[in-house]
């Protein structure tokens, strides 16, 4: 899927493409990130060899989907999908630090629900998203996602698309 950000459109081309063997150590130096690490479910740094060891099972699992956003033929960020249940998947966006702040995760996370719904057309998505992080809750709520779970620390979002998408 394509799309443009703000800026020179041509330079501003955003691409999503699936996730590859080769995109593994940039996608760990994003989860190794302090913002990122804060604003996870488990902040813990991630060792290398861990990382591998998930990242060729999450390649090769059909219940993950781990799509790239490129542009300009650097990589960007990570929207990924858990499957929870036949039609039920938890989606997750990483922007990369040095890309945070250009105005890209919408399009991104937007690009990757069109290649994800290509694919699962009729699934629910759902987001669980630390409270404190204003600019994810409001993305998730522009793209149609509703909230429906407030606990202490996290607010889970659902998305269900409409019958005709």
């Amino acid at each position: 899927m394509r799309d443009t950000v703000p800026g020179d459109k041509e330079a501003r081309q955003l691409i999503v493409r699936p996730a590859m063997p080769e995109d593994g150590r940039e996608l760990l130096k994003w989860r190794n990130d302090p913002y990122v690490r804060a604003m996870s479910r488990h902040s813990d740094v991630i060792d290398a060899a861990h990382h591998a060891q998930w990242y060729e099972r999450a390649l090769a699992s059909p219940d993950k989907i781990l799509l790239v956003g490129l542009v300009a033929g650097q990589r960007i960020g990570m929207v990924r999908f858990d499957r929870c249940r036949l039609s039920m998947w938890e989606i997750s966006i990483m922007v990369a630090p040095e890309s945070r702040g250009l105005g890209i995760s919408r399009p991104l996370l937007q690009n990757a629900m069109a290649c994800f719904h290509q694919l699962h057309g009729g699934s629910s998505l759902l987001a669980v998203i630390k409270k404190c992080n204003m600019p994810s809750l409001r993305i998730f709520e522009s793209l149609g996602f509703k909230n429906t779970i407030e606990e202490d620390v996290f607010t889970t979002y659902i998305f269900q698309p409409a019958l005709s998408e």
